[in-house]
């Protein structure tokens, strides 16, 4: 298990690495071109260092979806789920809370990193898009 995620931290790190290389490289091509004076060409050197930036993105996120969740191996899903939603509303006027009801059960764990990641984007679109109501309501029962 430790072999393959250091295989896989290499992986990831080599793939981000390269990807925001590619990135930096374009930028500073796109100023370049700027400082010249050639529209055309910042635009496109700019337009290629988004592509690059989205594919490094979904590679990472491809890789990363391969190992489970750190905060899964340090807590109970109950207790990083709690630690998500108030971690990402602290300092906001959001007002977040947390339920539970009924006996925790086990389950297995690609259900648990599934669970998480479903929390982790709902949290963040309902941040994202929070208008009148000051309060995200995570329950699980």
């Amino acid at each position: 298990m430790i072999a393959e995620r250091n295989r896989l931290a290499r992986d990831i790190h080599d793939t981000l690495a390269q990807g925001l290389t590619g990135v930096v490289v374009q930028l500073e091509a796109a100023e370049d071109a700027l400082t010249l004076g050639l529209t055309r060409e910042t635009s496109e050197h700019i337009d290629h260092a988004k592509e690059l930036a989205r594919a490094s993105l979904n590679e990472a996120r491809r890789s990363v979806a391969a190992l489970r969740p750190e905060v899964l191996e340090r807590r109970t899903l109950r207790e990083a789920l709690e630690a998500h939603v108030r971690w990402v509303t602290k300092g906001t006027c959001v007002r977040a809370e947390f339920v539970t009801r009924g006996t925790p059960r086990p389950l297995p764990a690609a259900h648990e990193e599934h669970l998480l990641r479903i929390d982790q984007e709902a949290i963040t679109n309902a941040l994202r898009h929070v208008r009148d109501s000051r309060t995200i309501a995570l329950r699980l029962v």
